[in-house]
C-alpha cells in the first residue's frame, strides 16, 4: 500500500502489467508504436496518465483468448472495457496463450502480442512501481517485499530494480498450493512446469514460472512460501472487512501473510522499525457472491485467530459472529 493514500499504488500498479505498459514512450506506447500508422488511435482527449492510457488502448481492436475456466461475468468484463473478441481455449493460461500466439496471430503482421508477465517491457511496467515505493521508502530499516507469484512478472520486475540503493530487502513470494510453479522448480533447481493448475486462485495459473523469475528467486534474499487455498480465501474476505477493498484470491493469498502470526512465523526478525510492502495485484475475479461462498466454504481456517479487538477482521470472523461476539 502507498504510505499516504491506500489508492495511490494500486493505479500504477495496474497500468504497469498487463496491458502494462507505463504512460510515455515506455512499454505501452512503445508497443501501440509497432502498429501501423494508419490503425493507430487519435490522441486521447484525456489528460489523466491513466485514462489516457486506457483510451488509447480502447480505440484498438483487441483479441483476449482466455482458458475454457474463465467464469462468464469476466468474460462479460472483458468485453466491457471494449474487447473486440473473446475466445475461450484449453484448461490453463498456457493454452490459452499457446492457441493465441499459434492461430490467432498466425500470418496477422499487423497485430501485436501483448503477453501477460514474460516479457521485457511487463517487467520495465513492473519495475515503475517499485521505483515509486522505493522512493517513500527512504529513510532506513529493513524492508520486506510479499509478492504474489504467478508467472513471476512482478517478481522479476522487482528483481531488476529493487535492490539498487535498498539496504536489507528481503522479498517473500507467496503461491497457492496447487499453482507452485515456482516452489517446484526451486526444490528440483530447473525450472519445472506443472502437469495442471488445481488451485482454485486462477491468476497464479502459470504452469511456468518464467526463466528471469526463477533465476533471480535462486538468490539469497528471496524466500518461496506456499499457502492453501483456504489461506488465500481468508485474505479476501479480511481485506474487505479492514480495508473495504475486493481482490481475488490471486491476491488474497499475499494479504492472508499479514494475518494471524504468520508473518511474524515467515520473518521473526521483524521489529517495530521494519518495512513491509504488500503486492495486491490484480483482482477482477471476484464478486460480493463469491466471497460469501469462501467465507462459507472456508471459514474452518480462522478457528484459531489473534482476536485483536484493533483488527475488525478477527471481530467479524465466521466464528466469531457464530459465537454473538
Amino acid at each position: 500500500m502507498d504510505l499516504n493514500s491506500p489508492n495511490r499504488i494500486r493505479g500504477p500498479l495496474q497500468s504497469r502489467r498487463l496491458p502494462n505498459l507505463p504512460q510515455t514512450r515506455k512499454p505501452p506506447t512503445r508497443r501501440l508504436l509497432q502498429i501501423p500508422r494508419h490503425r493507430q488511435p487519435p490522441p486521447p482527449a484525456q489528460r489523466r496518465p491513466g485514462l489516457h492510457h486506457r483510451r488509447a488502448l480502447a480505440l484498438l481492436p483487441a483479441t483476449i483468448v482466455v482458458p475454457d475456466s474463465t467464469p462468464a461475468f469476466m468474460i462479460a468484463k472483458l468485453r466491457a472495457a471494449g474487447a473486440t473478441a473473446v475466445l475461450q481455449q484449453g484448461a490453463s493460461w498456457a493454452e490459452a496463450d499457446a492457441y493465441l500466439r499459434e492461430q490467432v496471430l498466425a500470418g496477422r503482421e499487423d497485430a501485436v502480442y501483448v503477453p501477460p508477465f514474460d516479457h521485457a517491457d511487463i517487467w520495465e511496467g513492473v519495475g515503475g512501481m517499485v521505483e515509486e515505493i522505493r522512493e517513500q521508502l527512504e529513510g532506513g530499516g529493513r524492508t520486506r517485499w510479499f509478492v504474489r507469484l504467478g508467472g513471476g512478472a512482478v517478481l522479476w520486475g522487482y528483481g531488476r530494480v529493487g535492490e539498487g540503493g535498498v539496504g536489507g530487502v528481503r522479498v517473500l513470494a507467496v503461491e497457492t498450493r496447487g499453482a507452485e510453479s515456482l516452489a517446484r522448480s526451486l526444490r528440483e533447481g530447473r525450472v519445472v512446469e506443472l502437469e495442471k493448475i488445481t488451485s482454485f486462485a486462477t491468476g497464479l495459473g502459470a504452469r511456468r514460472v518464467a526463466d528471469r523469475a526463477f533465476e533471480y528467486a535462486r538468490r539469497g534474499n528471496v524466500r518461496s512460501v506456499v499457502l492453501e487455498d483456504a489461506e488465500a480465501a481468508m485474505g479476501c474476505w479480511r481485506l474487505a472487512d479492514d480495508e473495504r477493498m475486493l481482490v481475488e484470491a490471486a491476491c488474497g493469498v499475499s494479504v492472508a501473510v499479514c494475518y494471524d502470526g504468520r508473518l511474524r512465523k515467515l520473518v521473526p526478525e521483524l521489529t517495530a522499525q521494519s518495512k513491509v510492502v504488500v503486492v495486491v495485484c490484480g483482482g477482477s475475479n471476484i464478486s460480493v457472491e463469491m466471497l460469501a461462498r469462501y467465507r462459507k466454504e472456508y471459514g474452518y481456517i480462522e478457528k484459531v485467530t489473534t482476536n485483536d479487538e484493533t483488527v475488525p477482521s478477527t471481530v467479524s470472523a465466521p466464528d466469531a459472529l457464530a459465537d454473538g461476539k
